[in-house]
């Protein structure tokens, strides 16, 4: 269904170097301060499109899902990313591993297949450098800012293609295009068709109900391609070559809502020996299941759309809905004390008046 392709090497991580896990009392305190205000920021983060975990066995590693925006050829898409602490952070940046991907499509200049993300506050690229200002989610909203309308302006000499009448302009639209398709058919449904590292295990019930929730948007997504069926592409610049196959991985899609709905998708989670996050196996599963449902409480639920309201009930709630909560709690507090004040204002006018009609009458 989907065109294989041969995996490239990622990027070497030295478990001698200075991000080996050993921080210092200044890394240890500022990566305390930064999980505290993420955790306090975490509902505006995920309306953003930005969610992230620690990893609580390893406090110098996180991990973190950026969703596609709106309005660009990433829409919706899952981009997953592994993130590295140096020893002596914030002194340098972390190291970030972009993981999303099949070893061709080259999703955005500055995400490369091997994994590199090239981005100056990284180190990886020129420009404006990292300095102790910077934290992580200063560099996952660097990050998302990548996944832009017009990702061939991020090329070096190529930021005014757009505007180009010529074959360059065509070069962008060309290379748009093949990313709207490859977003739907890599970044979601081959994706989520295959299991996710054991680093990503609590970020699966946010995946899974935001991907019923854009489901929709996905087959909208294909339709574009439905003309293409069977032809090819070769990427300007990059060389990948995009099949579209927009029948095969409709079905993909529908399989895996399938899976979510009934409940038989697990969470496509892979199990690995070199990352575990904190906690034990149970204390996951029970995480997931409360986020989820049971696949008994789906079938009893009937309506999908019963299972994503309590999907985002717990994992997804709006923004603004748990805002309004709060608003409505601080009026009933601010409202006492000022009826309070107008009664007892309301006493002393009544008892000041009074006199003067008892003195008339």
């Amino acid at each position: 269904m989907f065109e294989m392709a041969v995996e490239s090497d990622r990027l070497p991580f030295d478990a001698s170097d200075d991000y080996n896990g050993n921080p210092t009392t200044v890394a240890v305190r500022r990566l305390a301060r930064e999980r505290g205000v993420m955790s306090r920021d975490d509902s505006e983060l995920r309306s953003q499109g930005i969610f992230h975990c620690w990893d609580d066995a390893a406090p110098h590693k996180a991990v973190a899902l950026l969703l596609g925006p709106r309005g660009t050829p990433y829409a919706n898409g899952f981009y997953l990313f592994e993130i590295t602490f140096p020893n002596n952070y914030p002194l340098k940046p972390p190291r970030v591993i972009f993981l999303t991907g099949d070893s061709r499509v080259r999703f955005n200049p500055n995400l490369y297949v091997n994994g590199q993300v090239c981005l100056s506050v990284l180190g990886t690229w020129q420009g404006p450098s990292w300095t102790s200002l910077c934290t992580f989610r200063t560099t996952l909203v660097s990050i998302h800012s990548l996944l832009c309308p017009i990702p061939m302006q991020n090329e070096p000499g190529r930021e005014d293609d757009a505007a180009s009448s010529g074959y360059r302009g065509r070069d962008c639209d060309l290379y748009s295009a093949m990313l709207r398709y490859e977003n739907v058919a890599v970044a979601v449904a081959r994706q989520l068709s295959e299991p996710l590292p054991i680093k990503f295990a609590a970020l699966t019930p946010a995946i899974a109900g935001l991907f019923l929730r854009h489901f929709d948007c996905y087959l909208l997504a294909l339709q574009e391609f439905d003309a293409c069926e069977g032809d090819c592409d070769r990427s300007p610049v990059f060389g990948f070559i995009t099949r579209y196959q927009p029948s095969a991985v409709r079905s993909a899609l529908e399989e895996l809502r399938r899976q979510i709905v009934s409940g038989a998708f697990a969470g496509g989670v892979e199990p690995s020996d070199d990352v575990e996050l904190g906690g034990s196996e149970g204390e996951h599963a029970s995480t997931r299941e409360t986020a989820l449902g049971s696949a008994d409480d789906v079938r009893e639920a009937g309506p999908e759309t019963a299972f994503v309201e309590r999907t985002h009930s717990v994992i997804l709630r709006p923004p603004h809905v748990a805002l309004g909560r709060l608003r409505l709690r601080s009026l009933h507090f601010s409202l006492f004390p000022c009826c309070f004040v107008i009664c007892i204002v309301g006493l002393v006018v009544w008892l000041l008046v009074l006199p003067l009609f008892l003195d008339q009458s």
